[in-house]
């Protein structure tokens, strides 16, 4: 199951013992606990991965805007 980021900051702030909150989100202990220790949040890693493809693309879109301003001789 993928978390929302809604219940990742839920997970951060619920004190309730570590079986309790695994149970009421459908997964592990050890999941839990990675994510109330900040370690492991998965959405971080696909955003920051979707990032870095936008930025690619965004690069080259900005050099084919500068191809084509060379072709039309307006550098």
């Amino acid at each position: 199951m993928k978390l929302t980021d809604e219940q990742i900051a839920a997970i951060k702030i619920d004190r309730r013992p570590l079986k309790i909150v695994a149970h009421d989100y459908s997964i592990s202990q050890s999941y839990a606990q990675k994510i109330r220790g900040g370690k492991e949040i998965p959405q971080y890693a696909e955003t920051m991965k979707r990032l870095k493809e936008l930025e690619y693309q965004v690069s080259r879109i900005k050099e084919l805007e500068y191809r084509i301003k060379i072709l039309e001789g307006k550098i």
